[in-house]
């Protein structure tokens, strides 16, 4: 609670005027406490303190609480398969339908689950708003609702389950947003929406077609959202660059054609391995070009967070986070959306040929990326922040550039390994690998507590425990 109290104060003071607390299981539903059960989750008692919190500083608390995809954390559950668009997994190796994360579009058991879940939760918020999710619903079609979608279409079928969760937001007083990527491509169907819908179109590389996009919603008339992001998520280490020109980008085109809002986000795929400084830039930008886009296009990002953040009057410690960010360039120059650490980690079982991310890394590359990262931590132990969370900054910093050393020491490995398999590495290299990354893990669950609950450290290291099992082998 400390954490989100000194989040929303800092974003008060950019003038933010909402924040969305997105939930899959994270809230205590009194019906639901083995879905929650283990995650921390937050009380009903917690989130009226909040809402309060943020309404003292003229911020809109929106509940955003997915009821379609990304449903995962239920559905793992044998009692919950009812309601699932596919009770029976046939192929657990497939990329889509090895995991049940979907409701059934058509099955009358998800609207009721949907409803019982709204009206323990929706109370809790003041705001006239819910984020009703419907964004990445991947196994549309593929199960229960198969014969409706070869009927009358998959957006068709996805538009009246959107429909029906839009009855049940009004039912409660709310209003409804939901993620626009399913509509957009099925973009015929935009104008059956109802008017007291907001559309929330997002899109987080540089050249994301905001433009295109969102001329379909003012053609409609229907209001909508533009949502860059901070392009942290599956970065290690923050994309500093990329976040910048895809916040100018929606912040330029949400001008254009008329935008209601404009929605920074935020996430933690893959396990949440970023620390929050990655955060930290795109956070005061994203602010700051929503309010004022010429005023704020050149901003000086380091020096206000240096000031007003970090408290760093030495002018060094965000300057060393920005550069962080960019290190992945020296990796993948020119990409748009680079996240070769994450991949080096992630698919440490196949060759660097085999992904785009990483099937152009060199030997020389990856050596300067590590004298870099090298570089930035020396220069991280010299900061002088006198801000309360300085120490946890600096120790952020450390481990993310680290865990980014230990990406590139892995692809200098296979690099140089037979056929590039892990598999033929020398015992004696695995075991180095193991012990290094094993070092980095303790740091990495010293520093998760300082700022968040224990409650999602087990998911985020067990991606980190899988490498170094792999390694282990």
């Amino acid at each position: 609670m400390q954490s989100l109290f000194q989040y929303i104060d800092m974003f008060s003071s950019w003038k933010i005027n909402e924040i969305q607390l997105y939930t899959e299981h994270t809230f205590q539903y009194q019906n639901h406490k083995k879905v929650w059960r283990g995650a921390s989750a937050l009380s009903s008692d917690e989130i009226l303190v909040l809402d309060n919190y943020c309404k003292d500083r003229f911020i809109d608390l929106v509940p955003n609480q997915n009821g379609f995809g990304h449903m995962e954390q239920w559905l793992k559950h044998k009692e919950y398969w009812y309601m699932a668009e596919n009770e029976t997994i046939k192929d657990p190796s497939h990329p889509v339908l090895g995991i049940r994360r979907t409701l059934s579009a058509v099955d009358d058991n998800s609207k009721v689950f949907i409803e019982r879940l709204y009206s323990e939760l929706l109370p809790n918020f003041s705001s006239e708003f819910v984020n009703i999710g419907g964004d990445e619903p991947y196994e549309l079609g593929t199960g229960k609702s198969k014969a409706a979608v070869e009927s009358k279409g998959k957006g068709q079928v996805y538009l009246n389950y959107l429909l029906k969760l839009n009855q049940l937001v009004q039912a409660n007083g709310k209003k409804a947003q939901f993620w626009g990527d399913i509509i957009l491509k099925h973009p015929e169907l935009i104008q059956e929406l109802p008017e007291n819908i907001t559309c929330m179109i997002w899109g987080y590389r540089a050249n994301h077609p905001f433009d295109r996009q969102a001329a379909k919603f003012k053609k409609a008339n229907i209001p909508f959202y533009v949502c860059p992001g901070t392009s942290s998520w599956r970065s290690i280490i923050g994309r500093t660059d990329n976040a910048i020109k895809n916040q100018i980008n929606a912040a330029e085109n949400g001008i254009k054609y008329g935008a209601v809002g404009y929605l920074n986000t935020d996430w933690g795929d893959g396990g949440h391995p970023q620390h929050l400084i990655s955060s930290y830039a795109p956070y005061i930008y994203g602010a700051a070009v929503s309010w004022s886009l010429e005023n704020n296009r050149d901003l000086d990002i380091n020096y206000l967070l240096n000031k007003y953040i970090y408290q760093d009057y030495t002018n060094k410690t965000s300057q060393i986070i920005y550069d962080l960010g960019n290190v992945n360039q020296i990796l993948t120059p020119g990409g748009s959306f680079n996240m070769p650490f994450y991949n080096l980690l992630k698919n440490v079982k196949e060759p660097l040929s085999k992904h785009q991310q990483t099937n152009k890394l060199t030997l020389d590359n990856l050596e300067k990326a590590i004298d870099e990262l090298k570089s930035i931590i020396d220069r991280a132990n010299r900061i002088k922040a006198s801000a309360k969370d300085a120490h946890i900054v600096k120790r952020e910093i450390v481990n993310a550039a680290k865990l980014a050393i230990h990406a590139c020491h892995l692809g200098i490995e296979k690099l140089n390994a037979t056929n590039g398999i892990l598999d033929n590495l020398p015992s004696e290299n695995k075991y180095s690998l193991a012990k290094e990354l094993e070092e980095i893990i303790a740091e990495y669950r010293e520093i998760w507590v300082m700022r968040n609950r224990v409650g999602g450290l087990s998911d985020s290291v067990d991606h980190l425990n899988k490498l170094k099992r792999n390694y282990e082998k």
